[in-house]
C-alpha cells in the first residue's frame, strides 16, 4: 500500500461527455484548472502516452495507464522523488455525473512526512475536483464547444476528436 492515498468525489450537473472532455483535453487543463500552469500531451490520449505538466513548484512527467471513454482516465507520474498514481472514475444517470478521483504518492517525501504529504495532496485533489465541477457546469450552461483549435496545425482537440500530438523531447 502507498504511504499516502487520498480521494474525493463530487456530483456534477453536466453530461458525462462534457466532464470527459475537460479531463481528456490535457493540453487545455490550464484553461479551467488554476493549479495547473502548463500541460503538454505527446501522442494521443491512450495508454503509454506521455504528458508533461506543471502544478505548483513541480514539473511532472506522467504516463497514461488507462483510458475507457467516458468512464475512466488514469495515469502515473514522477516529480521531486514522488511516484504518483491518479485515477478518475465517472458515472452518469443521464442528468448528473458522479466523479470519483483517487491519488496515491510513494517515495521519500510521503514516507518521511506522511501527514504533510496527505494534507497537501488532499487540498490539491479537492481543489481540482471543485474546479472540474465549476468548468463542466459552466460549459453545460453555455452550450458551446469547450475548446477552440490552437491555430498551430490544430494541436488542440475539440469535442472528443483525437488529434495526434507532437513528439516528446526525449525517448524512454
Amino acid at each position: 500500500m502507498s504511504p499516502v492515498v487520498v480521494s474525493a468525489e463530487v456530483e456534477i450537473e453536466a453530461d458525462i461527455e462534457t466532464v470527459w472532455e475537460l479531463l481528456f483535453s490535457i493540453d487545455h487543463w490550464p484553461e479551467w484548472n488554476a493549479d495547473v500552469r502548463s500541460a503538454t500531451l505527446y501522442g494521443a490520449v491512450a495508454p503509454g502516452s506521455i504528458f508533461v505538466w506543471r502544478a505548483g513548484p513541480m514539473t511532472i512527467t506522467s504516463t497514461i495507464s488507462q483510458v475507457n471513454r467516458p468512464r475512466l482516465l488514469a495515469w502515473t507520474g514522477r516529480s521531486l522523488g514522488i511516484a504518483a498514481t491518479h485515477t478518475w472514475h465517472m458515472e452518469s444517470d443521464g442528468e448528473e455525473v458522479l466523479v470519483r478521483t483517487e491519488e496515491s504518492w510513494e517515495g521519500p517525501f510521503p514516507l518521511l512526512f506522511g501527514w504533510l504529504a496527505k494534507k497537501l495532496l488532499q487540498n490539491s485533489i479537492e481543489s481540482w475536483i471543485q474546479q472540474l465541477k465549476a468548468a463542466a457546469e459552466k460549459a453545460a450552461l453555455d452550450g458551446r464547444p469547450l475548446f477552440r483549435a490552437s491555430g498551430q496545425g490544430d494541436q488542440g482537440r475539440s469535442m472528443g476528436k483525437d488529434i495526434i500530438r507532437r513528439k516528446p523531447p526525449f525517448r524512454n
